[in-house]
């Protein structure tokens, strides 16, 4: 309890007054370990607003500065019914908030010496707090995920009536770009203009005949107990599962656009830019999970970088700097794939592919303007000495074409390029930080770590003249790659790709 001793003699009751304390309603009056302990917290938020690094993976819990939030923590709210499954939640919000703590520290290089107790700190506050029923009420009451809509964007856009013409863009987007979703992709398919990329690293030891087993007694090994998945450990299991689900990705290259690789910072006239370094291609790749009918099922979703969207013409409102493109796994419980899907790191263009093993069921958006789970293919199944192929078109890079293709080891001799897996980074205190290779990348000639993504998760860079167009819709710079949990993938109606029941109201199990 050093670090917090120390503490005491840092900071004052006083200091820790402000809109992220309890309401005192609830009459809870905490110690003064505790009120230092919360100053430290509510500081720290303070100073990284006033210096805009506050991070946006995550959301502030109004009056727990030491706990943070996501959809999918937050979905379980009224479900915590006995101490175990309410301790293993919390557990899951203080790790959201760590994760952010460390990102925002390193980022703004402010009292790194602080972490230690921060940290120590955060789990006296969970001790003392909430172990108090009341303030349990409070925090469950408190939870609370932003909307990526913005109501007055669609008040003063008057979306009732411009919602139709976005919605008739729509239909006209589908009707010319779905029919390029042709022929299935196979080793023979593969043209001389098309750049194949596979994961370096294989663990081909793994691909037999009981692969798929094997990959669900590793999930099942680590799903934490209660059915409520929260992380997983970044051992060799988990490398191994990225790259035993992670896709072929096939690019049909015209120009340097179409080559993915590396975000890189550096600093231009004082202001940081993005590039991308087409000589580390990489796909960075994370976990999540999701609730489908009663079950949780663990999510791999791999995400690559072109350097921009090159323009097709003067009045191009989709072109510019940045792009990229996220295709999610989501695994049943026997290991194998049940359903995949796709957007554009901006959120646009979502498609579903479920397998066999999935039925689309009706939604409402089905029956009027709102944009429905568009389902383009089946996706095949893919044995263990395949790996499911996307293919991605020239420039646009929209996804036309899905297949299997074998493994590099039994490839008929066609050269692939080879991209590398990154992963989760696992930091101070074993605090796993998703895509640290993108929230903490160094800045080109700086001793620094600095993110590429700026406030509310946007891209500054990466915006598109298209936000001008689409902003009655209600989402910030539309066409602008932005961070993860801020995707709204719906231009007309309301979906989030970090949504926990988004396949749920739109698929169900196939009957066997």
């Amino acid at each position: 309890m050093k670090p917090i001793a120390a503490l005491l003699i840092l900071t004052t009751l006083a200091g820790c007054a402000g809109s992220l304390q309890p309401s005192p309603m609830y009459g809870f009056k905490p110690s003064s370990e505790a009120a230092a302990c919360r100053s430290l917290w509510t500081d720290h938020l303070t100073t990284t607003r006033s210096k805009r690094q506050l991070d946006y993976e995550s959301d502030l819990v109004l009056g727990f500065p030491y706990l943070r939030t996501n959809r999918y923590l937050a979905s379980f709210k009224d479900e915590l019914h006995d101490d175990a499954v309410f301790q293993l939640w919390v557990s899951g919000l203080a790790a959201e908030a760590r994760e952010a703590y460390l990102v925002e520290t390193v980022r703004s290089s402010d009292k790194l010496e602080m972490r230690a107790p921060a940290l120590e700190c955060q789990a006296a506050l969970i001790e003392e707090e909430l172990s108090q029923p009341n303030m349990r009420e409070f925090l469950k009451q408190q939870i609370d995920v932003r909307d990526d809509y913005t109501v007055w964007r669609r008040i003063f856009g008057i979306y009732p009536i411009t919602k139709i013409g976005v919605a008739r863009g729509f239909e006209k987007w589908k009707k010319d770009n779905l029919p390029l979703f042709g022929v299935a992709i196979d080793e023979a398919s593969l043209s001389e203009t098309s750049v194949v990329f596979e994961p370096r690293a294989q663990h081909l030891e793994i691909r037999n005949t009981n692969s798929f087993k094997q990959m669900a007694s590793l999930f099942d090994k680590h799903n934490i107990e209660k059915g409520m998945g929260i992380s997983l450990p970044q051992d060799q299991n988990f490398t191994t599962m990225l790259d035993f689900y992670a896709p072929i990705w096939v690019v049909d290259k015209k120009s340097v656009a179409d080559q993915l690789g590396k975000p890189v910072l550096s600093v231009d006239d004082a202001d940081i830019s993005i590039a991308v370094d087409t000589n580390q291609p990489v796909t960075f790749a994370r976990l999540s999970y999701t609730r489908f009918h009663g079950d949780i099922l663990p999510q791999l979703t791999y995400m690559i970088w072109f350097s921009d969207r090159p323009k097709t013409g003067v009045f191009d409102l989709l072109s510019g700097s940045l792009d990229a493109v996220m295709w999610r796994v989501t695994i049943g419980k026997d290991g194998h794939p049940l359903i995949y899907d796709t957007i554009h790191a901006c959120g646009c263009y979502h498609l579903f592919f479920p397998t066999s093993n999935l039925n689309r069921i009706p939604m409402p958006e089905d029956l009027d303007l709102r944009e429905e789970a568009l389902v383009v293919a089946k996706a095949p199944h893919f044995e263990p000495d395949q790996r499911i192929a996307v293919r991605l078109a020239s420039g646009s890079h929209y996804v036309t074409g899905l297949g299997t293709v074998p493994t590099s080891n039994t490839a008929n001799g066609n050269s692939r390029d080879q991209y590398d897996i990154v992963g989760p980074l696992v930091a101070f205190e074993d605090t796993v930080i998703d895509d640290a290779g993108l929230r903490l990348a160094p800045v080109e000639g700086f001793d620094r770590l600095q993110s590429i993504y700026g406030r509310n998760g946007l891209i500054p860079q990466s915006q598109r003249l298209e936000r001008w167009t689409l902003w009655p819709m209600g989402i910030r710079s539309a066409g602008a790659m932005r961070q993860w949990g801020n995707h709204a993938t719906a231009f007309v109606g309301k979906r989030h790709f970090d949504d926990p029941y988004l396949f749920e109201r739109a698929f169900e199990y196939a009957t066997p």
